[in-house]
């Protein structure tokens, strides 16, 4: 066991007079500058009696002091654990393997192409459209359209009937067309040929009307 202590000791001589020995070369600096600078004013001042000299102070307190430093970096190599200084070592190369580029790269945003609403294509009605297509074929029904003459109009079919064949008799182109009239039932109207105009159908109306009938010219 008093080997094993003495090892130790032997080991680290610097863990009983580390912190007492550090203290103790201060305060002898301290009071070195301190006495360098008293004397530097009466040396200046020339009161001092005695005469000193201050380049060869001066230089021995400069050594003094880089001996102090010096003792003290040793000590402090001695007492670092190498584990230590070794994952120090890890963390500066893994700071100087970082550069400034990759520490301040940010993602963009990437934007997203926002779909705008599509104006519905307006169906305006095709009503003015069937409508003049109904006018225009009216006009070309009216204008195809011929006329003829009717000459009575009766609610026996029987009747009827008779008249057109004696009108066929005395040579006129008599037929019979049956209209049904609402509120009053089917009449039939006996009518004579197809005209183109009204001039056309001049001629047989005054006929018509010498054998003591009553035609009217009526567009069919």
């Amino acid at each position: 066991m008093k080997n094993s202590d003495k090892a130790s000791e032997k080991k680290n001589p610097f863990k009983e007079t580390g912190g007492k020995g550090t203290t103790t070369w201060i305060c002898v600096i301290f009071f070195v500058s301190a006495w360098m600078f008293v004397l530097g004013i009466f040396v200046g001042r020339g009161t001092s009696p005695v005469k000193f000299d201050i380049e060869n102070l001066q230089k021995e307190l400069a050594a003094l002091k880089e001996a102090v430093v010096k003792e003290g970096q040793e000590r402090f190599k001695i007492g670092r654990d190498p584990a230590s200084a070794k994952m120090e070592l890890g963390f500066y190369e893994a700071l100087k393997e970082t550069t400034p580029s990759a520490l301040h790269k940010v993602k963009q945003p990437v934007r997203k192409k926002i779909a705008l609403p599509q104006k519905k294509a307006e169906t305006r009605p095709v009503q003015t459209v069937e409508n003049s297509a109904s006018s225009g074929k009216q006009t070309e029904a009216t204008a195809s359209a011929g006329f003829t003459i009717q000459v009575a109009s009766l609610k026996d079919m029987k009747v009827a009937a008779e008249l057109s064949e004696i009108l066929k008799k005395k040579g006129y182109q008599a037929y019979t067309v049956s209209v049904k009239i609402p509120g009053k039932g089917a009449w039939h109207r006996i009518r004579i040929g197809h005209f183109k105009n009204r001039s056309d159908a001049a001629d047989i109306l005054s006929r018509l009307k010498k054998d003591k009938y009553r035609p009217i010219i009526i567009q069919e």
